[in-house]
C-alpha cells in the first residue's frame, strides 16, 4: 500500500495516536485525518508510518514506567506500539505534535 516514489500519498487516512504509561500510566490520545493536512505533511506522516524506523521501535523490548506511543491506522495496515525512547526523534515530535505535548 506504500505509493511509489514522486506519488501522492493518500489523503483519506486516520491515525489513532495513544500515548500511556509513565510514571502515572495516564493515557492520552489524539486522531490524525490526513485529509484536513498540506500535502507535505501527509506525506510525512504516510512515509513515518511505513518507516523502517517505526518497525525497528516496535520490536524493542518494553521498559518499565515508559511511554508507549501505540500507532494504528487499518486502512494502511499499521498497528504498532513502541516506547517513546526506541522512536526515532523526528517521529516523536511528529506524535507529541499530533498529542499535544
Amino acid at each position: 500500500m506504500q505509493p511509489e516514489p514522486g506519488e501522492s500519498a493518500p489523503t483519506e487516512l486516520t491515525i489513532r495516536i495513544v500515548r500511556s504509561g509513565g510514571l502515572l500510566g495516564r493515557s492520552i490520545e489524539c486522531v490524525v485525518e490526513l485529509d484536513s493536512m498540506t500535502e507535505a505533511d501527509a506525506r510525512s506522516w504516510w512515509d513515518a508510518l511505513h518507516s523502517n524506523a517505526l518497525l525497528q521501535a516496535a520490536q524493542a523490548p518494553p521498559r518499565p514506567d515508559a511511554f508507549v506511543y501505540r500507532i494504528s491506522a487499518p486502512d494502511a495496515d499499521v498497528d504498532v506500539a513502541a516506547d517513546e525512547q526506541d522512536l526515532p526523534i523526528d517521529l516523536k515530535q511528529m506524535l507529541d505534535r499530533a498529542l499535544g505535548t
